[in-house]
């Protein structure tokens, strides 16, 4: 499913740019609750049938997760720091992140900066960042509907990758997946329904603005997803066979791709109906789209794109934001036009691929060696 997975990135990409008139496609928002899922999914696989029959599963799985998300990480955060600086010294304007982040100096607020640094660099708690509102004078609070006194800044605006909050995410998940493979397939689906209930039940306990960026983005209003991985997986290991051929799988995969696709469609009839649809089939079909696609080395290559691409795309939209001018011959506004969102996914896919092909594709081969050797053993 490595098609799916980059059509995702690539959807995360597009909705960060500026959307595309009549491209009906899902929304970034929503194309990371499906990676959610996908991560479930590919976490019970890798944990129940590659880790755990190994002496010392648990701890190689940590260490091979890490390897899989900082050495990137790290890399493309050095990449980001550099262009912001450069762009910095070199525009009239400035960079808005270090102006930001020089105004927690300017008014002696170390421990916040240093606890941003942090968060940034070990990725621990930057979902939390979301949910903060700074003012001048005050500092961080909780974000609210109606802030009140100065201007307020949103808190991820304090980061260099604020998009790296669903790393965040998957951490907080490695973290608990070795407990939740463990769960009764029913406390899975529990899980899942009890994060449908809190989200429903959320605004009526706290600050309704705060709430709903809650639901989208704190680490354990998102394990739901996760669990619903999870459950796809079993359905997986249980029908694996089965789940090669037949009309049924091949329905629900085309359903998945008409949601996927034409998700904006669908949601003009019925925002639920499409919501639905979209999460459901998303669960169910991807244990037969795994089955399908897992012996397809073209297939596993594209997908291997997805997560740098999810990483680099951010300094390539900023990179086109100082580079090209906003009035382009024939285009007219570049940042209305679909070449504006359609370059970011074709250069961050370019930036990736290079990522991809010199160094993540060295740490995959260190990571199944790795494996490799603990079976021998």
């Amino acid at each position: 499913m490595g098609l799916y997975r980059y059509l995702l990135a690539a959807a995360v990409v597009i909705g960060h740019s500026a959307p595309i008139p009549g491209l009906p496609l899902v929304g970034g928002g929503l194309a990371v609750k499906l990676f959610f899922i996908v991560s479930g999914f590919y976490m019970g696989l890798i944990l129940t049938e590659k880790y755990q029959p190994l002496p010392g599963g648990l701890r190689l799985f940590y260490s091979n997760r890490l390897l899989r998300i900082f050495p990137i990480f790290w890399l493309v955060l050095a990449i980001e720091l550099v262009v912001a600086i450069a762009f910095h010294r070199l525009s009239d304007a400035g960079d808005p992140w270090l102006a930001l982040n020089a105004s927690l100096i300017d008014e002696g607020q170390y421990g916040a900066l240093a606890a941003l640094v942090v968060s940034q660099f070990t990725l621990l708690g930057t979902e939390i960042v979301s949910l903060l509102n700074w003012q001048a004078g005050s500092g961080f609070d909780w974000h609210a509907a109606t802030p009140s006194g100065a201007e307020t800044v949103r808190g991820w605006r304090f980061l260099l990758m604020p998009h790296t909050w669903t790393l965040a995410c998957e951490l907080f998940f490695y973290a608990l997946v070795p407990w939740l493979n463990r769960l009764p397939t029913a406390a899975l689906a529990g899980i899942v329904g009890g994060n449908i209930v809190i989200a429903r039940l959320l605004p009526h306990w706290i600050d309704p603005a705060l709430a709903e960026v809650a639901t989208d983005s704190f680490a354990p209003l998102q394990l739901g997803f996760f669990a619903a991985g999870l459950l796809a997986y079993r359905l997986y290991a249980r029908h694996d066979a089965r789940l090669e051929k037949g009309p049924v799988g091949t329905l629900l995969i085309a359903g998945l791709a008409v949601a996927v696709i034409g998700f904006n469609q669908i949601a003009a009839i019925s925002h639920k109906l499409g919501l639905w649809s979209l999460l459901l089939l998303g669960t169910l079909a991807l244990p037969i789209l795994f089955a399908r696609t897992s012996r397809l080395r073209w297939d596993r290559r594209i997908g291997d794109l997805s997560y740098p691409l999810y990483l680099v795309h951010a300094v390539v939209i900023m990179a086109l934001h100082r580079l090209v001018p906003a009035e382009v011959p024939v285009l007219g506004d570049f940042f209305k036009h679909p070449a504006f969102p359609l370059g970011a996914v074709a250069l961050s896919t370019l930036l990736a691929w290079t990522l991809e092909t010199t160094l993540d594709r060295r740490l995959d081969q260190l990571r199944q060696r790795r494996v490799a050797e603990s079976r021998s053993h």
